[in-house]
């Protein structure tokens, strides 16, 4: 084999190593990436398999403050029922956390309700591969605003996909239905 041959498959296989070294692609509106840390982290699209993802990472190792992938949609449909955000999550070298979020706000943009996938039992950190997880609210009366999505707190890379929205009267109830939004990216 020649040096350049070799060279270029020594690159091949560092890829496909390496998550960050996938060139990742402008993030689709209405997806943005919002709070304070948010210069810290690099965000896009990738595809999987033929599949599309969105990712989020950070090579800082000093990072104190969360990377937060997020969409808003009005809150009207939701409000007086139960809501259930699911994704399909994998993550690489995560130092202090990562998973689903979500945010319902009132009119004066008030958190007044919040789900985040921190608590010991459901706290995703080191690497692991495509896995669905869900997390769950009840949206009050007055909700105006749901803001959901991925947060990465701290360095490593997370990505996320096959993401839904479903809806139920009741907390355990057995019956879900779509709430219209599914494929989200």
């Amino acid at each position: 084999m020649n040096v350049r041959a070799e060279a270029a498959l020594s690159f091949a296989f560092l890829v496909a190593l390496v998550p960050s070294a996938v060139a990742l692609g402008k993030l689709p509106a209405p997806w943005e990436m919002i709070g304070v840390g948010r210069s810290l982290y690099e965000s896009g699209i990738e595809t999987d398999g033929g599949r599309a993802s969105a990712r989020l990472r950070c090579d800082d190792r000093k990072a104190e403050l969360p990377g937060v992938l997020a969409r808003v949609v009005p809150a009207a449909d939701y409000r007086g029922k139960v809501l259930r955000y699911g994704a399909a999550l994998k993550y690489w070298g995560v130092k202090r956390q990562v998973g689903l979020w979500m945010w319902v706000l009132d009119s004066k943009r008030r958190v007044i309700a919040s789900e985040f996938m921190d608590d010991e039992q459901r706290l995703l950190k080191g690497s692991g591969d495509w896995k669905r997880h869900e997390i769950g609210i009840r949206v009050p009366k007055n909700a105006e605003t749901l803001v959901f999505g991925l947060r990465l707190w701290g360095q490593g890379e997370a990505s996320v996909r096959d993401m839904t929205l479903e809806t139920s009267a009741r907390e355990h109830a057995g019956t879900w239905k779509t709430a219209g939004l599914s494929n989200l990216l």
